[in-house]
């Protein structure tokens, strides 16, 4: 657990929440940046990385997927920016429940 919690501090540098790729979309939840997910009192329910070694596009389809197969009321996704290994891409996810 604490490898994981420097590995993430440490990517925090690289990391990209601008939502500058494709808008994810599920029926259930609804997408919400960290900063209204605080504002709203909402508490996180849980978080898991997803990665992808082909392209963004491909991430977002995972990232929907699992987000299908869950029941989350609300969740954010912070994209890591790949740097070393170009065709790594990773994204947190993090789910919030009222």
């Amino acid at each position: 657990m604490k490898k994981l919690l420097a590995v993430m501090l440490f990517a925090l540098g690289a990391v990209s929440a601008s939502g500058a790729y494709a808008a994810l979309g599920n029926g259930d939840a609804q997408r919400v940046t960290r900063a209204e997910a605080a504002a709203m009192g909402l508490n996180k329910t849980s978080y898991y990385l997803v990665y992808n070694t082909e392209d963004m596009a491909r991430l977002d389809d995972q990232i929907i997927k699992k987000l299908e197969k869950r029941s989350a009321e609300y969740y954010s996704v912070v994209y890591f920016v790949p740097r070393r290994n170009k065709d790594h891409y990773q994204a947190m996810v993090i789910e919030y429940k009222e």
